[in-house]
């Protein structure tokens, strides 16, 4: 009876061990470029209004999803942005960003419900693409990506910079019209941001940076 109890348990152990789905982690090359730590703050000159605001990494956190029909798991990082307004005598919340990556994609979500310029101010979030990295040139309907190469900006000199626009959506519509300038070295150069019914028109461009990684 033992030395079936001890069968019946290795059985048991090869049966689970094989069972065991294989664990993807987030692509070397994507999570070197933009897995920014607490520390990480970027000061951008808002040139609609001619505001300056810091964005500054507020936490990040390491999770996990399941790929196509649970064959396999993959870690997911997830990192917290937060938006202030700094050339006034006290800091004005204007937002947050919340920043993906799983296996070779990243994704960015804006909440823009302290937006002083928003018809409804509580109502402004947009979802982006995943996109793939590294990144290459695509376009199809309602997005795209292109190589913009060097790029100047406030006496600052970015190389490899690629332009990520997004539009409105399938089926429905959010008239948006938004340029992201990303750069493997500091994430976001500029960005440019239109919503016609929010009446959202800004355009974030970078003066400084602190990266942690």
């Amino acid at each position: 009876m033992r030395h079936i109890l001890m069968l019946f348990s290795v059985v048991l152990y090869v049966c689970i061990d094989a069972c065991k789905v294989p664990n993807k982690p987030v692509d070397g090359d994507l999570k070197s470029a933009f897995n920014f730590q607490p520390g990480t703050y970027w000061i951008y000159k808002e040139a609609v209004s001619g505001a300056t605001d810091s964005f500054y990494v507020s936490g990040s956190a390491i999770t996990s999803g399941y790929g196509k029909h649970h064959s396999y798991t993959y870690d997911i990082i997830e990192e917290y942005i937060i938006s202030e307004r700094i050339d006034t005598p006290v800091l004005v919340k204007n937002g947050s960003w919340y920043l993906t990556m799983q296996l070779n994609e990243f994704n960015f979500h804006i909440n823009m419900e302290f937006a002083a310029n928003a018809v409804n101010t509580d109502a402004y979030m947009n979802n982006y693409d995943f996109l793939s990295y590294p990144f290459s040139k695509y376009v199809d309907g309602t997005d795209s990506i292109d190589a913009a190469g060097t790029y100047q900006l406030n006496g600052n000199t970015f190389g490899n910079v690629w332009v990520a626009h997004f539009s409105e959506q399938p089926g429905n519509p959010s008239f948006t019209n938004d340029y992201f300038y990303l750069n493997k070295d500091v994430y976001m150069v500029r960005m440019v941001l239109n919503d016609s019914v929010q009446n959202i028109h800004k355009d974030y461009q970078l003066l400084r940076w602190h990266i942690q990684k």
